[in-house]
């Protein structure tokens, strides 16, 4: 199974190849996958024009999505992930309205998605959004967790934290 964490092209990008030439066996749990791109400019498009691609924006979904698509399973906030125990679905809109993260408390560890990401060494909140208050919001539902990684959708992981306290506003 392959989750992605809000509906927006660069998370589309390349979905069809890690389904297609992907071992069951590596798509399961939380391994990584981590697909470079040599032209992101090309892909994005292609992305806007496929027929399961995401856009960011909401009222531009309706233009590019088939009437009948639909999402294979609907998971509620706080509601275990039947093939990953111990995990929970957060809402976390803000980057776009249909964001999510992963938590484990077991583990201490959140999947941010693009909620956190860690571009500049240390972890800092999404500045490219669609609702910059929900983002805040959604980042002060998290601060409570008690979180030791933070798996981010853009730049490296980051470990052994005290919580999100460090985490740039």
């Amino acid at each position: 199974r392959v989750c992605f964490f809000n509906m927006v092209g660069d998370y589309l990008n390349g979905r069809d190849k890690i389904c297609l030439f992907s071992p069951s066996a590596w798509l399961k749990g939380l391994l990584p996958v981590v697909i470079a791109e040599e032209n992101y400019l090309k892909n994005t498009i292609a992305a806007l024009f496929s027929d399961m691609g995401a856009i960011p924006l909401p009222f531009l979904r309706t233009l590019f999505l088939p009437s009948d698509y639909s999402a294979e399973c609907i998971l509620d906030e706080d509601q275990s992930i039947s093939y990953l125990p111990h995990w929970v679905i957060i809402k976390t809109p803000g980057h776009t309205d249909d964001s999510i993260c992963f938590y484990s408390s077991d583990e201490k560890t959140i999947i941010s998605g693009d909620t956190i990401l860690n571009m500049k060494g240390n972890g800092e909140l999404n500045n490219f959004c669609c609702d910059p208050d929900a983002i805040k919001e959604s980042f002060k539902k998290l601060l409570p967790l008690d979180v030791k990684n933070i798996y981010p959708g853009h730049g490296k992981p980051l470990f052994n934290l005290d919580g999100l306290g460090n985490v740039t506003q």
